[in-house]
């Protein structure tokens, strides 16, 4: 979890207009099933923040995609009465 908080930190702080002054933030939201999950938040000036909100979650597909970290999977059992 380090290594990812660590990877997406530094992808952050590459968006443009993100604020210089205060990096981001990224921690541990919660604990599920599933793996943890991850609260990020950057900074940016309002006129900016659709373009920082977006591009945040383009980052964070980016970082799992070159880090090869493996999708969310759920198994469905479907039973027929």
């Amino acid at each position: 979890m380090a290594d990812a908080i660590t990877r997406l930190k530094a992808k952050l702080k590459e968006i443009p207009n993100a604020s210089p002054n205060h990096g981001p933030d990224v921690e541990i939201l919660q604990f599920t099933e599933f793996g943890p999950v991850l609260a990020v938040r950057s900074y940016t000036h309002t006129d900016h923040y659709w373009q920082v909100y977006f591009d945040i979650n383009k980052a964070i597909v980016a970082v799992g995609s070159e880090a090869g970290y493996p999708p969310v999977e759920r198994a469905i059992k479907m039973r027929q009465p």
